[in-house]
């Protein structure tokens, strides 16, 4: 397949995929939504698919992953977004910050895989806190080698926990 014909599929999926989440936000399906908002932002990046990313977490009541979809948004494209749009994305990223928390976690061993509630999200050294709901979260941390680590910090809304 040439580069062309690629790049013509890869629109052709964005295209159908953001119809499909127009189709399931219409029916306030939050989940099905955000499944096909984030579909269209991977097969070609766009204001719209992660707009629509943010707002489908948002509504979902999925608030770690609507911040990081806010806050995306705001960086990639508020600045030539309409001032309402912008003003709207701002307002919902803080609401969402003050409603989750996050954890950042050190760990003196590069390459452990850090798990918060049994998933991944990410190897050591972590870039930037991990955004979480506020309540009670497993961390645990591992790595071939050493005893795995685990510790179950409260989240505080609005806080950063270590």
């Amino acid at each position: 397949m040439s580069t062309s014909a690629a790049f013509a599929q890869t629109a052709a999926d964005a295209k159908a995929s953001l119809a499909d989440a127009e189709k399931a936000a219409k029916a306030k399906d939050w989940v099905t939504a955000a499944r096909s908002f984030d579909a269209a932002n991977k097969a070609q990046p766009s204001s719209d698919a992660l707009e629509g990313l943010a707002n489908a977490h948002y509504q979902a009541a999925a608030l770690p992953e609507a911040h990081a979809a806010y806050q995306e948004w705001l960086e990639k494209y508020g600045a030539k977004a309409p001032a309402a749009k912008k003003k709207l994305a701002e307002t919902r990223l803080k609401e969402v910050a003050d409603k989750t928390g996050a954890v950042t976690v050190t760990v003196n061993e590069p390459g452990a895989t850090i798990l918060v509630d049994d998933k991944t999200v990410g190897t050591s050294p972590l870039s930037a806190p991990i955004r979480v709901a506020a309540r009670t979260h497993i961390v645990r941390v591992t790595k071939d080698g050493f005893t795995p680590f685990e510790q179950s910090p409260n989240v505080a809304a609005g806080s950063t926990t270590t």
